[in-house]
């Protein structure tokens, strides 16, 4: 089961598509090698690639995302205390927010790599 709240689920989408259209480009450009199905298989560096290329893109789309929230907030003063409040929307998979999924995905990379 995924969870997510607003555009969170980008996060999982932009690195599956980033992955996968890396993968497919070194299968085609560089060949793959005799006794395996993916390039990625024998060289680890298309992992660490892809999942580097998805942690920037993740954190670009939730920097964006934040400050579309911030600049679109509802403004709420509350009249009791006269304390304004700025009413914005999450945007997180897993209750992660989407520019944080950037670690996540440099750490996937890594272990990708190094197996």
């Amino acid at each position: 089961m995924v969870v997510w709240r607003g555009m969170g689920i980008l996060a999982l989408l932009v690195a599956v598509l980033i992955n996968v259209s890396l993968n497919e480009a070194a299968n085609a450009w560089l060949g793959v090698p005799e006794g395996v199905k993916h390039y990625r298989d024998v060289h680890p560096w298309v992992w660490w690639l892809g999942m580097g290329l998805s942690a920037v893109a993740c954190w670009c789309l939730g920097r964006w995302l934040e400050a579309r929230e911030i600049k679109n907030a509802k403004i709420v003063t509350e009249q009791a205390t006269g304390q304004t409040l700025h009413l914005i929307s999450p945007h997180d998979l897993f209750w992660i927010p989407v520019k944080w999924w950037s670690v996540v995905w440099l750490l996937v990379g890594l272990v990708m790599t190094f197996r």
